[in-house]
């Protein structure tokens, strides 16, 4: 399993994301390809603790940095932050480790370990990285229609930038149809600073932009956590599906089911809809999917399965995840992502002892909200500690 990483616009260095055309492929390229800031420091340890120093860094502690040029290699590689001050960063090494370490050593914010497949002018083709299934994540960045939306699709592969082999969602769901499915970066066509967050690995991330500067709303894109294991095309991309592009902030996050409707697997126009690369035959390619939330008690409806709910927080709330299933059956679930049953607080780590996470990993509440009928979603996203 890999290291998940917690990224957010105030980390030191950060790309900045506004309504204007090529702002978002600049992250994305920092967040899920390069890695960004940090620069050349001096790396020791004693007795496990190893301590990097650097002026002005710009790390937040918990994060994940990378470190290259380290003699020995041990320092080298993605290390969690433990603990930080103004110019000292420390993380956990074996105690054994020669010190200090020697070499031109460079430590920067690390990426999600994806790479970039092929480039245009404020376009990318980005692939998922090591142990994934290697799809990949198209994002048009180039202001058509407008400059505070960005264009998004994955696939199977891609041959070209403006080519995918098997996308999701297909031409003849989006393209030809006259509609659009989308990133809102900003709510308007102008420089206006907007704050984001992005939580993944190689595998995934789940992307949050507050783009009229109140409401949060997030996206998720990658592998979900399959149900079966002989499931070979478990991906997802969930994005703003709208037949007239707005600067609205339309929906939080997938839909879900309604009432005792689990069957309306179709594009709806103004929904966070998630789009899967394959049906659960394996065959049937780019089904929609709907999520079914032990939050609204609609896993119960699911014959034969439903999410288990487990204990947070020192007052020990129950919270548990959204079941994506396509019109073959149930598929799986948002890495990483958990649905409260009570509201959490914005930005606030609660308690896990007996919540079953990896080692060393957290939950953090997030709020999402909409303009549209006044909507306010709560999630636990999980930071630190490995992905499932």
């Amino acid at each position: 399993m890999a290291l998940c990483r917690y990224i957010t616009s105030s980390f030191g260095s950060a790309s900045t994301v506004s309504g204007t055309a090529g702002q978002l492929v600049t992250m994305l390229d920092a967040v899920l390809v390069n890695g960004f800031g940090g620069g050349t420091c001096t790396l020791s340890q004693a007795s496990g603790t190893a301590t990097l120093t650097l002026a002005a860094h710009g790390f937040v502690d918990q994060q994940v940095v990378e470190i290259s040029g380290a003699t020995p290699s041990d320092y080298n590689g993605l290390k969690r932050v433990t603990y930080v001050s103004s110019s000292v960063v420390t993380f956990t090494i074996d105690s054994g480790v020669a010190s200090p370490a020697t070499g031109t050593i460079t430590c920067k914010t690390a990426s999600l370990g994806w790479t970039i497949l092929y480039t245009g002018t404020n376009k990318r083709v980005y692939q998922m990285g090591t142990g994934s299934l290697g799809f990949v994540l198209r994002v048009d960045d180039t202001g058509t229609p407008n400059a505070y939306a960005a264009l998004v699709k994955m696939a199977e592969s891609a041959t070209d930038i403006d080519t995918l082999v098997d996308p999701f969602p297909t031409a003849a769901q989006i393209n030809n149809t006259g509609a659009y499915y989308y990133i809102h970066k900003s709510n308007g066509n102008n420089s206006t600073t907007r704050a984001w967050w992005i939580q993944g690995d190689e595998k995934s991330f789940t992307l949050a932009t507050i783009s009229d500067g109140t409401n949060w709303m997030a996206y998720y894109f990658g592998e979900m956590e399959k149900i079966y294991s002989s499931d070979a095309f478990c991906c997802g991309i969930a994005a703003e599906y709208s037949v007239a592009m707005t600067t609205t902030v339309n929906r939080t996050f997938p839909q879900y089911a309604t009432g005792n409707s689990l069957t309306a697997f179709t594009l709806t126009a103004n929904q966070q809809v998630m789009i899967l690369a394959r049906a659960g035959n394996q065959t049937t390619k780019s089904p929609v999917a709907n999520a079914i939330s032990p939050c609204t008690l609609q896993a119960a409806q699911v014959s034969g399965f439903s999410t288990v709910l487990k204990p947070y927080g020192t007052s020990y709330g129950l919270a548990g995840q959204s079941v994506f299933q396509d019109s073959g059956g149930m598929r799986g679930f948002m890495r990483g992502v958990y649905d409260p049953f009570q509201v959490v607080v914005n930005d606030t780590s609660y308690a896990t002892t007996d919540f079953g996470l990896p080692a060393g990993a957290n939950l953090l509440g997030k709020v999402l909200t909409a303009t549209v009928n006044a909507a306010t979603g709560y999630i636990l996203l999980q930071v630190g500690g490995s992905l499932p």
